[in-house]
């Protein structure tokens, strides 16, 4: 339609885009969400300001040009018929759960080639000790020196959790390919399996599939879809390629009014990640049991 230079319209077009990505208006009709502990005007004041934040940080973040030379760094590896696969795991104080399902859940996987890296948000639990006792050597266990910094009001703690050490298990990862599990939940004995078999045959840089759900009353259902969007997918659900990581957790994504997971597909899709969604269970969610949705 435009013969000339539309370069002018790309900043106005992206600011559109985005706004109608965060409906702004449901933060003043809706109630806030579970956990925000202050008033409903003061929820609509946040989600214009993280909405305000949000445009700055896409339209600012270069991380089109961040995917574009990860993948000419790719064309140049070879593909190994069995990758390796780092799995990365933050927790804090949960070494009897770690023990029990989360940690046993990865060691059993269908495929082998992976290593298991585990970073204490500062445990000062049996964490270490345990994990330790493990003779298997694909473990890897991190303490990290001090707890990360978080914000106090419930809702924007829970949204960036356990950033700081996912972080920093994504720089100690070795693996062609990345996924993550939260301490207290589970793989499916394929996840890794299925997830990468889907991935490669249909050179998607970054997939997720379902997990079975456990509801705050006890109940199950099944949480994963697509669209890729809000609500529509689970951390322990996802499988990406390494060179991703430079799409590094933000601990600042509460500021967006967003999860950092989520945050984290969000900047992929938008930077032109391949995504695919694997209508299958490869996992399970537990039912939050966190001192943050305790206190909530």
């Amino acid at each position: 339609m435009f013969n000339g230079d539309t370069s002018v319209f790309s900043p106005l077009f992206n600011f559109v885009v985005i706004f109608i990505d965060f409906p702004l208006p449901e933060c003043f009709l809706k109630s806030p969400p579970r956990g925000w502990t202050k008033s409903q005007l003061r929820w609509a004041s946040f989600c214009l300001f993280t909405t305000v934040i949000k445009i700055a940080s896409y339209l600012s973040s270069g991380e089109k040009n961040i995917l574009t030379s990860a993948r000419k760094r790719e064309t140049q590896e070879v593909e190994c018929v069995e990758p390796l696969v780092s799995v990365v795991i933050p927790t804090y104080n949960r070494a009897e759960i770690l023990l029990t399902r989360s940690v046993p859940s990865v060691l059993n996987q269908t495929h082998n080639n992976l290593e298991l890296i585990v970073i204490g948000d500062y445990c000062t639990d049996d964490t270490e000790k345990i994990l330790k006792a493990n003779p298997d050597p694909r473990i890897r266990f991190i303490n990290l020196p001090k707890r990360g910094e978080y914000p106090k009001e419930p809702f924007l703690r829970w949204c960036v959790a356990g950033v700081t050490p996912v972080n920093v298990g994504l720089k100690e990862s070795k693996g062609q390919w990345i996924t993550h599990l939260d301490d207290d939940d589970e793989f499916s004995p394929n996840h890794i399996e299925a997830l990468l078999k889907f991935a490669l045959n249909n050179n998607f840089e970054m997939v997720y599939g379902k997990v079975k759900n456990e509801k705050p009353d006890g109940t199950w259902s099944e949480l994963g879809g697509s669209p890729l969007e809000l609500g529509n997918i689970c951390r322990s659900a996802s499988l990406y390629r390494a060179y991703l990581k430079n799409f590094s957790y933000d601990i600042n994504s509460w500021k967006k009014g967003e999860p950092a997971d989520f945050n984290l597909w969000r900047r992929m899709k938008r930077a032109g990640v391949r995504i695919g969604f694997l209508n299958m269970i490869v996992g399970t969610h537990y039912k939050e049991k966190t001192r943050i949705r305790q206190n909530m």
